[in-house]
């Protein structure tokens, strides 16, 4: 029973997160920005600014697939680079004026796309949901997922 009903959630899940993904889009060159892309967005603009080393972590990806996210994004001119003003060795990340710009578009969207998927959803309902995607975050560093 438990596993059918994991298997269930898993399929629902997909699905939320292929809906969510075909109705939010900041053109990057013509194109949608994928979910590695999406996240450092969302990551730059909490946190300002990052080195390389900081997104690879934040993003569980390697320092090499930061470093190319990362060149794409800057060609695209969505991130600048800038000497960390403390260590001039240290190479800082963050958002450009057209990269903040496409997050406050994109972000808007997000909230309304994903605010029409819950419309069904009760405020408390939608409390009890991110208190158990909380839950399930925290039970995987109990397990050993990165």
């Amino acid at each position: 029973m438990r596993k059918k009903l994991i298997d269930k959630f898993l399929r629902s899940y997909f699905h939320f997160h292929r809906t969510i993904d075909a109705s939010c889009a900041c053109p990057m060159q013509g194109r949608r920005l994928n979910k590695a892309q999406i996240e450092l967005l969302y990551n730059l603009h909490k946190n300002r600014a990052m080195s390389v080393g900081e997104i690879a972590k934040s993003c569980s990806v390697t320092s090499s697939a930061a470093t190319q996210l990362v060149e794409g994004m800057e060609r695209c001119s969505l991130l600048v680079r800038s000497e960390d003003k403390q260590d001039r060795r240290v190479v800082k990340i963050s958002l450009s004026r057209k990269g903040q710009d496409c997050y406050k578009d994109f972000h808007v969207k997000h909230i309304e796309v994903v605010d029409k998927l819950l419309s069904g959803v009760s405020v408390d309902e939608l409390q009890t949901l991110i208190r158990i995607q909380d839950k399930i975050i925290q039970s995987k560093t109990t397990i050993g997922i990165k």
